[in-house]
């Protein structure tokens, strides 16, 4: 697993702000009430950023990109292909399939 640059982190964190979808586990977990909604609601948290299960949420576009970028191209990573970048990737992010 590679480091993010901290410009990285407070991109995600910046369009986690303005996520519908992360507004709206966001507002579950600190509304009890609206926890009822949700059936995978106790899979998510809030600490630094949005997790699920352990993985940091990463809002769609320019930030999935910025990821799989910075996976590909750390010198310090072997490449296996897509395959195998997405595998590595999903061990520490995570992001709705569509």
């Amino acid at each position: 697993c590679i480091l993010l640059d901290d410009s990285l982190l407070s991109k995600i964190a910046k369009e986690t702000a303005i996520d519908a979808f992360a507004n709206e586990i966001i507002v579950s977990i600190n509304q009890p009430s609206k926890k009822k909604q949700r059936s995978d609601i106790t899979q998510f948290s809030v600490r630094d950023g949005l997790y699920r299960n352990n993985l940091l949420y990463v809002p769609g576009g320019a930030c999935w990109i910025q990821v799989l970028q910075d996976y590909l191209e750390d010198p310090l990573a072997d490449h296996f292909g897509v395959a195998k970048t997405l595998e590595l990737v999903s061990q520490g992010f995570w992001w709705p399939q569509s």
